[in-house]
């Protein structure tokens, strides 16, 4: 059986994916491995030149999409083709930026499998510049309340930017004039209690909170039951729409710090594409969140249908969860 597999989406570059595919080789802790390549169709021949370095080495396969068919539909396009090929015991999916630097992965998901019984983990990220507090990158839980409140503070946003005004009118109204008035008020939701015994946030491991998209684990009991991301978004959202169903589905996700990456933010052709954006708020940004806050409360209602949202939220344990007024 194999243990591992690395799915690495590429998108245009190919000198970070090979980077990537080099950090896994000389770190991978077991033989049993395999490394798949999905090239989401790039314009500019990486395909090829991938296919052709590494046609004589077994372990990787190198495939390609159609189109690009986006970041979540890639991925599942590679969780498919391993799971009919491989039926790993774990999936890492990973941007083709993030790279492995632990030498014990295999070993620590299994130990930590074995006392959770994880669905998703995620590992601890050190960026280019020395940041390590992107993963996990939410801490609390979200409620109807709050994905109402996102999805009318976007449509805010969105009128505004239409104009120009978006720096201008934004923090004016919701830095005076709304707190004057009482109204737009940012719901409270519960938050994670950070364990005090941390030096940092990324040193805790925490469980049930959402992870930075760059790399997801997942473990056989959720490839088992699940078919991959969700394929409404197109790019970006997916850690939002996982966390959601990983919860309502009683499935635990955690944050490994003991596992070591170096995530190159901006390197890969989703990241670099999502920095872009940032720099200039467009309305049509806005309307893109806006429509994944509508996705994320829809999955929410779903789950509201049979039960499982009341259940959730009385279940929370006071020792672990605090509600506090959200700030963002």
């Amino acid at each position: 059986m194999i243990k591992v597999v690395f799915l690495i989406l590429n998108y245009y570059v190919t000198d970070v994916t090979e980077k990537a595919i080099k950090y896994i080789k000389e770190n991978c802790d077991v033989e049993e491995y395999r490394i798949v390549v999905v090239d989401n169709d790039s314009p500019n021949h990486a395909y090829e030149l991938l296919k052709q370095k590494y046609k004589n080495e077994p372990k990787i396969d190198i495939i390609k999409t159609d189109e690009n068919i986006g970041f979540a539909r890639g991925n599942n396009y590679g969780l498919r083709y391993s799971e009919m090929h491989y039926k790993p015991e774990f999936l890492v999916m990973m941007n083709s930026d993030l790279f492995i630097e632990e030498k014990r992965l295999y070993s620590k998901l299994k130990n930590e499998y074995e006392k959770s019984g994880f669905s998703v983990a995620g590992p601890h990220m050190i960026t280019g510049d020395g940041n390590e507090k992107t993963n996990p990158f939410k801490t609390f839980i979200p409620t109807k309340k709050w994905f109402k409140y996102m999805i009318a503070k976007r449509k805010e946003e969105a009128f505004w930017a239409r104009f120009g005004l978006y720096e201008k009118m934004c923090p004016f109204l919701r830095g005076r004039l709304y707190p004057k008035l009482g109204i737009f008020i940012p719901p409270k939701v519960p938050y994670l209690i950070r364990n005090d015994a941390a030096k940092q946030p990324h040193e805790q491991k925490m469980y049930n909170v959402a992870l930075q998209g760059a790399c997801f684990i997942f473990s056989r009991k959720y490839l088992d039951c699940y078919d991959g991301l969700n394929e409404r978004t197109f790019l970006g959202g997916e850690e939002l729409l996982l966390y959601i169903e990983m919860l309502m589905n009683d499935e635990v996700m955690v944050y490994m710090p003991e596992i070591s990456t170096i995530h190159m933010v901006g390197a890969s052709g989703k990241v670099s594409e999502k920095d872009s954006r940032k720099k200039h708020r467009r309305p049509e940004q806005f309307k893109e969140s806006y429509e994944l806050y509508k996705m994320a409360l829809e999955l929410i209602e779903q789950f509201e249908k049979v039960g499982k949202y009341q259940e959730l939220y009385k279940g929370l344990d006071n020792s672990t969860y605090e509600w506090r007024q959200y700030i963002g």
